[in-house]
């Protein structure tokens, strides 16, 4: 009798696990109705409801990169770099036998779920959409032109939908013992192990890193291979026994300081130096953004701001030369010595967008001449007297592209601060007004031609002089001559006596 009534205990709650099961499954009817009611959304909605599907993607692939990169990470190599960062691959590689291969990778699970559902969810979303926009002769031209380019978007999403879908079956590494094979949507690449000069490790910040494949032969691509691969034991060693171009660059640049004499006496001192030097170059590289973005943000006062960040550069030449080529600019990405280039870049920014936002020029092309010969003197003076910076063509490309915004922000504040002419006076009638919004919101007042303006034009103000102000009423505009004959204006509200 126990017996039959464990029996019967048992049957019932398979019974109840068969009925639940039953209840969850999904049926046509519900899908159907599923999908009606999606149909029911609306466009906006569906877009919504998909970007917020891809983001959380997105966050839960994150927290994926990083626990893969702590699971490849192993204790940092012995050497002379004692604060790089933790390498991808062992220091010290496994015999390679050749009796393990060859093997072929595909994508990851993740890889595969993230592509799969970017991909359906790029081919289902647009075609509902254009289920929303078939063509029509209702509404305006605009509306239907709108509609069009819609539609050219909804095709669009489709196709990048097919295209991840096709990478999720296609895309894979087949590993050989004396070749790499790459299979691609389209694309096949063959790489034999012997014409492979050594692999670099690419790495971004909110990706999972990539291992370059760098060949013997200069004419030819690298081949990339990012992991988004089911990488084992087999495949880490393949590519750990190709020799870390990347650690031999970091060596030969510490071995370069180790062997400078005008570093120090010895190799020890010369070591200590480049540490130190790293760590001040650390300091100064932040007190440097934190100026910038006092100038940037709340420039008060203005003149002791904007004088500030225009030190900064020659701070930062002054820095190169002092410690005969210690410090760097543009420092090669496997370089040791210290870069101090956001010294030139944040600063030379910063100047000339200050300039731009806060002069009201009435010919911007009048400062383009300084822009371009300040910018070249500018330029040479600091290769001149940082000769680090001289010998390298694609660090003075930059450093003139920097200096020449340099001088031109530099230009249009010192015609300005500088200037001690007396302005012409102009009375302008507001004829209307508006707030631009988007990463920068402008307040900005369209007013009736006056002096050397022809035509009504926007002019931007601040938020409490545009609120301070109405359509149809009359402003007044002062213009300057320019200390450097950089004609600029300003806008202010009319005194009763301001006029006669």
């Amino acid at each position: 009798m126990p017996p039959l009534a464990r029996d019967t205990g048992t049957t019932r709650r398979w019974a109840c696990r068969a009925g639940h099961r039953q209840h969850l499954a999904m049926t046509p009817d519900h899908l159907r109705s599923l999908l009606s009611r999606i149909e029911q959304l609306s466009p906006r909605t569906l877009g919504l409801l998909g970007v917020a599907i891809v983001m959380v993607l997105i966050a839960l692939l994150q927290r994926r990169w990083s626990r893969q990169a702590k699971a490849w990470s192993s204790t940092r190599p012995a050497g002379l770099h004692s604060d790089a960062k933790a390498p991808l691959f062992p220091a010290t590689p496994a015999p390679l036998d050749p009796g393990r291969f060859p093997r072929t990778y595909r994508l990851s699970t993740g890889w595969r779920m993230f592509f799969l559902l970017a991909g359906l969810g790029l081919v289902i979303a647009p075609l509902f959409g254009l289920r929303h926009l078939n063509p029509t002769h209702d509404g305006t031209v605009s509306q239907q032109h709108f509609r069009e380019d819609l539609q050219l978007l909804c095709l669009g999403g489709v196709a990048l939908g097919f295209y991840l879908l096709a990478y999720v079956l296609r895309c894979r590494v087949t590993v050989a013992a004396d070749a790499i094979d790459v299979q691609d949507v389209m694309t096949h690449r063959r790489l034999r192990r012997a014409d492979i000069l050594g692999r670099r490790t690419q790495r971004a910040r909110n990706a999972p890193p990539t291992v370059i494949l760098v060949p013997k032969d200069r004419d030819a691509k690298a081949l990339k291979l990012p992991q988004l691969f089911s990488m084992d034991a087999d495949f880490r060693d393949w590519l750990t026994t190709l020799p870390d171009l990347d650690a031999a660059e970091v060596q030969q640049s510490e071995k370069e300081v180790a062997a400078n004499p005008a570093y120090g006496a010895t190799e020890a001192e010369r070591l200590a130096r480049l540490e130190q030097a790293r760590k001040a170059a650390g300091v100064f590289n932040a007190g440097c953004f934190a100026l910038s973005m006092w100038v940037w943000i709340y420039p008060r006062p203005y003149e002791m701001a904007i004088a500030t960040v225009a030190l900064l550069p020659w701070i930062a030449v002054g820095l190169i030369r002092w410690s005969g080529g210690l410090y760097q600019f543009n420092q090669k990405r496997n370089s040791r010595r210290p870069d101090i280039s956001i010294a030139f870049i944040a600063p030379s920014a910063v100047l000339a967008l200050r300039a731009v936002y806060d002069i009201h020029i009435l010919d911007w092309q009048q400062g383009l001449p300084w822009a371009a010969m300040g910018g070249l003197v500018l330029a040479l003076l600091a290769g001149t007297v940082a000769g680090s910076i001289r010998d390298r063509l694609p660090a003075m490309v930059l450093l003139c592209l920097l200096m020449g915004a340099y001088a031109y922000g530099a230009a249009l504040e010192s015609d300005r601060l500088l200037d001690r002419s007396q302005p012409q006076l102009f009375r302008v009638v507001v004829e209307g007004k508006h707030v631009t919004r988007g990463r920068h919101t402008t307040w900005d007042l369209k007013l009736s031609p006056w002096g050397p303006r022809a035509d009504a034009e926007d002019v931007e103000v601040s938020r409490s002089f545009y609120e301070s102000v109405r359509s149809g009423q009359t402003v007044c505009i002062g213009l300057y001559r320019g200390a450097l004959n950089i004609s600029w204006f300003t806008v202010w509200q009319c005194a009763p006596a301001t006029m006669p």
